[in-house]
């Protein structure tokens, strides 16, 4: 059975399809971040996107198919979208000050691509259903699968040392990957590499950011009841070698599993057990192989978590370091894009809008995103689709500790719409819809129980509509 009849109901809502443009635009944007393929030759990227942006506007314009949002914003959305919009208007202010000060297009540059995501975002919303938006999600997930299994291919391979680089690819932060056909490599980063090893990154600028990429399809996966491809999500989040990453992945997928009300199910049963084996048996080889490691894993979480410049936590709470005097120079905001301007790396995404948006503009950040967390939580033991956006939701707030902020790009604003719609759509009264997509036989028994149909010859189409199919 695929994963549109699993996860998505086949066809959607009203008998629509999925709107080519608009996915092929997504797709398309999903190549800037999580991946980084864009930075091969920028500038075909770009005429690509002009070319998608120009069919988009002709479809939207021309095409009969197009959905409209029309429901209201009210409630926790409405609090969400009020404070964002106040947060945005501020570091607009703020950009807008900057560029006039310095005259420098590098910060109008951050401005316009923050009103371009936004725009974006915007743009989902309004022509996306729920349906459309899980046919989506379910193209992710077997993109997620395919990418895991070629990307720890790739890793073997150089292990091996049967492929070869075929040309170095400058990100924009100026550092270096290495193109091997099916994916970057960025070799003498970790302590793997005295042994050969690379970590699984796939076409993301580091490991890092496609764990958090994976974490998503896994929880749609685990969603599901996709044991095979949830095995091979996370023996991709496993190559990556993420402490971050596989704690969250560790957490959250075991509390996923054990939150659907006693609708485990095999699969679940089963995916668990394969975690806590692997668990099992790391502990047990590195118990008795760790001398001949060579204090492997402590040389690791060291140069993870030590005090010094050069480990993970210690970069980090050097660049905060750094920003905070600058925040204290600007309290009212250094406008989007700021840090590019300065120069500065700081993967902490909390910290950003504060330095962007200025103190005034970093209250509202934190009221917009703490409903939108508050949403998320309420929504962790509802048995739907929406839990397992909910459950998205936290892996982008805690990927905002040691990544990009949540807002930033297409792909998270993707999953934050994507949780509203679906979050709206449990509440507009198709909770029964909501729980039974794509299973039309326990969508007749339900109605039966209730007896919201009377008549026999009504069932079928009843359940077929409760069902999306």
């Amino acid at each position: 059975m695929s994963i549109d009849s699993k996860v998505v109901g086949s066809p959607p809502l009203g008998g629509r399809v999925v709107p080519v443009p608009v996915v092929g635009l997504l797709l398309y944007l999903w190549l800037a971040f999580p991946f980084f393929v864009r930075n091969i030759d920028a500038s075909l990227y770009r005429i690509g996107l002009t070319a998608l942006l120009l069919v988009n506007l002709a479809w939207l314009l021309f095409s009969k198919t197009v959905h409209h949002e029309q429901q209201a914003v009210k409630g926790s959305v409405a609090l969400f979208v009020f404070a964002y919009a106040l947060f945005f208007l501020n570091a607009f202010g703020a950009s807008i000050y900057a560029f006039l000060e310095s005259m420098q297009p590098a910060a109008l540059k951050g401005l316009l691509y923050s009103v371009f995501v936004l725009a974006v975002a915007a743009y989902l919303y309004m022509t996306l259903d729920v349906f459309q938006f899980r046919r989506i999600v379910g193209i992710y997930v077997n993109l997620m699968v395919v990418l895991c299994v070629t990307g720890s291919l790739l890793v073997l391979l150089v292990y091996l040392g049967r492929i070869s680089p075929a040309f170095p690819v400058t990100l924009d932060n100026g550092s270096t990957r290495e193109f091997v056909w099916l994916g970057f490599v960025w070799k003498d980063t970790w302590i793997g590499s005295r042994i050969g090893l690379v970590r699984l990154q796939s076409f993301s600028d580091e490991a890092g950011t496609f764990a958090f990429a994976i974490l998503p399809a896994l929880i749609f996966a685990l969603y599901s009841g996709y044991f095979w491809r949830s095995i091979l999500l996370t023996i991709g989040m496993l190559m990556t070698f993420s402490v971050g990453a596989l704690g969250a992945m560790s957490a959250l997928s075991f509390a996923f599993v054990l939150s659907r009300r006693g609708r485990v199910g095999r699969e679940g049963k089963m995916y668990i057990g394969f975690v806590v084996s692997l668990l099992v048996l790391g502990l047990a080889g590195y118990l008795v192989w760790s001398k001949s490691l060579g204090g492997f894993l402590e040389t690791y979480l060291s140069a993870k978590f030590g005090s010094g410049t050069r480990t993970s936590l210690g970069d980090r709470v050097q660049a905060i370091q750094t920003l905070l005097p600058m925040i204290l120079e600007k309290p009212f905001g250094a406008g989007f894009g700021a840090l590019n301007v300065d120069k500065l790396t700081v993967a902490v995404g909390w910290i950003v809008p504060l330095f962007e948006g200025g103190v005034v503009g970093f209250v509202f950040y934190v009221m917009a995103f703490g409903a939108l967390l508050l949403m998320a939580v309420k929504n962790l033991r509802r048995g739907t689709a929406v839990t397992a956006y909910a459950y998205v939701i936290l892996v982008l707030m805690i990927a905002g500790l040691q990544r990009t902020r949540i807002d930033a790009t297409v792909w998270g604003w993707f999953w934050i719409v994507g949780f509203i719609k679906e979050m709206r759509f449990n509440a507009s009264g198709n909770r029964l819809r909501a729980r039974f997509v794509g299973r039309p036989s326990k969508a007749i028994v339900e109605l039966r129980r209730q007896g919201r149909v009377h008549n026999e010859k009504r069932i079928s189409k009843s359940a077929q509509e409760a069902a999306g199919t």
